[in-house]
């Protein structure tokens, strides 16, 4: 992963739930992470820790990961998964 890439990110063990995003910074160490998402998606709760650029309406999510088990949303500690590939179409309603 790198920036510039578009990955797919969703609650974690939901991949139903899947929107795309475009990595806007991913930290040296892969460990911290800055997506922009495509759409706003029902799980999105911008006044809980999401961070929305008035200017042009893009929405911001940072995250950090530790060395097993999923992204984590640095202000309130939700729980995500972050994708290089789109969650099998199988999941998607």
């Amino acid at each position: 992963m790198r920036t510039g890439d578009t990955v797919w990110v969703y609650p974690h063990g939901s991949p139903r739930q899947a929107v795309a995003a475009t990595v806007d910074i991913l930290s040296g160490n892969g460990r911290s992470i800055a997506i922009r998402l495509h759409a706003k998606p029902e799980w999105c709760r911008i006044a809980d820790g999401f961070l929305a650029h008035t200017e042009d309406g893009r929405i911001e999510m940072l995250l950090s990961s530790y060395p097993v088990g999923p992204w984590v949303e640095i202000f309130r500690g939700g729980h995500y998964e972050i994708d290089e590939t789109q969650p099998e179409t199988r999941f998607r309603p």
